[in-house]
């Protein structure tokens, strides 16, 4: 979780995840430790840039919540204030978006619980108070933001023009689903794909990754799907 390598495989960012909190960058190369970044954050969210140009944290600290831009080597590009806490976000390949799954604090306070497989905090407070924000990095103001009625949203990514979350919902107690969500800000759209809800049962998000291509494949430890961009459901 600490670990982050860039796509192009030449740096590997790492997290120190005690105070001061610092995001140490690391030639593959070499082995050295070429820049290291100040984050006021404790396990903060990090994503590279698809082109590898790019490292964004999100910090979440009352009252400010924002995202943090730097160029590879180190430099801060941009900060980019959130109006909402981050559970987890996506840039796009060239780093001039950001989505992001975010929540609204219920009226009681921010107070967060974990989820069924403790795969990472999320706060407390009434159903569906879940939004998917975009950001445009270059004016730092949101775009765009949509409710997805669930629970526990987890951006993936982008493919075949849309973004992707997938998310756990609990039926009863011990017992969950997992499926994925297709948001479309085109057209104002969250809706989950097909049949995804009826792959995964009782098994977390940490155990369910994504890989796309011109296919998108959704995988446990047992089970791979695949779907391609002109199926409309998983093989």
């Amino acid at each position: 979780e600490g670990l982050v390598l860039s796509p192009d495989g030449h740096t590997l960012c790492i997290m120190r995840e005690s105070a001061p909190y610092r995001a140490y960058l690391v030639d593959m190369a070499t082995g050295k430790i070429t820049d290291s970044i100040e984050v006021d954050s404790f396990k903060p969210e990090i994503h590279w840039s698809g082109d590898s140009r790019r490292l964004c944290f999100s910090r979440n600290g009352y009252p400010d919540n924002y995202f943090l831009l730097y160029s590879r080597d180190g430099k801060l590009i941009k900060k980019i204030t959130s109006p909402l806490p981050v559970l987890n976000f996506q840039l796009d390949s060239t780093a001039t978006t950001i989505v992001a799954a975010q929540y609204k604090p219920g009226e009681n306070g921010s107070h967060s619980e974990y989820d069924l497989y403790s795969a990472s905090v999320y706060p407390k407070g009434e159903q569906f108070n879940y939004r998917i924000t975009k950001f445009d990095i270059a004016s730092g103001l949101v775009t765009d933001s949509l409710v997805i009625k669930t629970t526990y949203p987890r951006i993936e990514g982008q493919w075949n023009k849309r973004w992707l979350a997938l998310c756990m919902e609990s039926e009863a107690e011990f017992q969950s689903v997992t499926s994925l969500y297709a948001i479309d800000f085109s057209q104002k759209k969250v809706e989950p794909i097909a049949n995804s809800k009826d792959l995964f049962h009782n098994i977390g998000l940490m155990n369910i990754r994504t890989l796309t291509g011109t296919s998108l494949y959704l995988g446990s430890s047992n089970l791979i799907q695949q779907l391609s961009a002109n199926q409309d459901k998983f093989n």
